[in-house]
């Protein structure tokens, strides 16, 4: 685990914590300038496929980062559920990951009301996420509206999140006797 960072409360650590956190929020304010979230049919212009590349190309990198620090964080977990440290790291990450879902659910709303087949002609990268561009697109039909979204989001740290970190907590540090007749 030290090939990855030094340790849960390490300064590289901390670090990335850091940077992942500024880049979610660099991402949301990239949204909110931009428009992206859930819209009327949107053209397909020049500035959508760089909207697109751009918000494709840095929520990948950010979802890389975040997938690192998570099973950093799971395998303090799994080891030890009695760490405080991983738990306290768990609880914030859990609410870094609540922000990160904001930016999916947005992006998927606004890649619904693009014209997917035009972006897939226009731009290499729309190309090779032609499979997530036409699941976005079916999927953008289901979705509550944006506000509902984030609350869903937002109410799922306190919610099923937290039964589930619960759950295995307390099955984890469960202890049986178990004897043998040999």
């Amino acid at each position: 685990m030290a090939a990855v960072f030094p340790g849960l409360g390490s300064g590289p650590f901390e670090s990335e914590f850091a940077t992942v956190s500024n880049r979610i929020e660099a991402l949301i304010r990239f949204l909110d300038e931009r428009g992206i979230g859930a819209r009327e049919r949107v053209r397909t212009t020049a500035a959508v496929v760089a909207d697109f590349e751009h918000l494709v190309t840095e929520h990948n990198e950010i979802l890389d980062r975040a997938r690192t620090l998570a099973a950093y964080i799971h395998c303090h977990l799994t080891t030890d559920s009695r760490d405080d440290a991983a738990q306290a790291a768990w609880s914030r990450f859990q609410r870094l990951s609540s922000r990160l879902s904001i930016v999916g659910t947005r992006q998927s709303a606004w890649l619904g009301s693009l014209n997917t087949e035009s972006l897939i002609s226009r731009s290499e990268q729309a190309a090779s996420h032609r499979m997530m561009l036409r699941t976005a697109r079916v999927n953008a039909a289901h979705m509550m509206s944006s506000g509902e979204e984030e609350l869903a989001s937002e109410l799922s740290l306190t919610g099923s999140g937290s039964w589930v970190k619960l759950y295995r907590s307390v099955a984890s540090q469960m202890r049986v006797r178990y004897h043998l007749d040999s």
